[in-house]
């Protein structure tokens, strides 16, 4: 990536590109999109030029060196732009070529580590490691590699190294991914947060965390349009869906003429049992022809308020909207505090 100073001064950490799709029509000439205030428990609307950016937030100066990468990233949202209005148009996945789905995967990688979520978490877990030490009675300061670590400006090219460096190596690990397209339910929309690739995992590897990139069962989330959302799945999900369907239609199977022809208490329960048992299949089927054919896949109302909570949780301090509905986001942080801020990661 280039190190040069960039013309542009104004910088984003969620691109206008993706703020887009969410926009609409405001008081102004331009287009507007719906914000919640986490800190400040507040709405607006505004442009997306004017929201998700810093001045200089993708550039460090100190007066000897410039190290900017806003240029760099910009070339690569150009080229994830077109394929994402691709997939929105056509509604699948199938219509992308291999350069754009690897367009879109460079992308999701670079959003996911390098916006203000990424600088948040460096600052906090060196705040853990300098209360670690100090409850060990010693000084984080006589550490060599803690001096000026907690600096905003140390924090900021820290971040931008992380980028530059390792970017590949984030990239590859989207490869091994399965993409799958999910389409909102009717009536209801995906939010879009400050730190919109989101990720989650259902499975418990206490005491180890189950977040990582490369972690069995990781799901990854990026909202493209108020109604649709690129998921990146571990396979091992795929085979979870295969072997919940393998063991319905055997319960279907077993189950047959006992819900037939039984009689008492336990025929009358598995007859009321079956009409679920054939919609679960059913359901399961659609799935994963979905995801065969990369069609979209239709959002359960419940999966909606998982997707949504999680936009919610990830953020620093925006969520965007289409609709200006943040009920959802309100009543997260009434519940719990901790969501006025974002995700943290915990030392072992």
């Amino acid at each position: 990536m280039p190190k040069d100073r960039s013309t542009a001064r104004g910088q984003h950490h969620v691109p206008i590109m993706l703020q887009d799709a969410f926009a609409s029509p405001g008081n102004g000439k331009k287009p507007q999109v719906h914000v919640f205030d986490k800190h400040e428990d507040r709405t607006f609307r505004t442009s997306p030029e004017n929201i998700l950016q810093e001045r200089d937030f993708n550039t460090f100066e100190n007066g000897e060196v410039t190290y900017c990468l806003e240029d760099g990233m910009g070339k690569i949202e150009d080229q994830a732009a077109p394929a994402l209005r691709k997939v929105i148009a056509n509604r699948t996945l199938a219509c992308l070529d291999d350069k754009e789905r690897a367009a879109i995967l460079v992308f999701t990688a670079l959003q996911r580590i390098r916006g203000v979520h990424t600088r948040a978490g460096m600052l906090d877990i060196e705040t853990q490691i300098r209360e670690r030490l100090r409850s060990n009675g010693d000084d984080p300061d006589l550490v060599p590699q803690l001096r000026g670590s907690n600096e905003p400006e140390q924090i900021k090219l820290s971040a931008l190294t992380l980028v530059g460096k390792n970017l590949p190596e984030f990239s590859r690990s989207y490869t091994n991914k399965v993409m799958v397209l999910m389409e909102a339910c009717p009536g209801e929309t995906f939010l879009l947060g400050d730190t919109p690739v989101v990720l989650a995992n259902q499975n418990d590897t206490f005491p180890y965390g189950n977040l990582g990139l490369e972690v069995k069962g990781i799901e990854i989330y990026l909202p493209i349009s108020p109604d649709l959302t690129i998921a990146f799945w571990c396979p091992s999900i795929i085979s979870l869906i295969e072997t919940a369907l393998r063991r319905c239609e055997e319960a279907i199977k077993n189950t047959n003429a006992v819900a037939l022809l039984g009689v008492g208490p336990d025929a009358q329960k598995l007859r009321e049992l079956h009409p679920q048992l054939k919609v679960r299949a059913a359901k399961l089927r659609e799935d994963l022809g979905g995801i065969k054919s990369q069609a979209t896949l239709k959002n359960a109302p419940e999966n909606m308020e998982y997707m949504n909570s999680l936009q919610v949780a990830y953020a620093e301090r925006y969520v965007l909207s289409s609709t200006g509905d943040f009920a959802l986001a309100k009543r997260m942080i009434g519940e719990n505090g901790r969501y006025r801020r974002g995700h943290r990661w915990q030392l072992a």
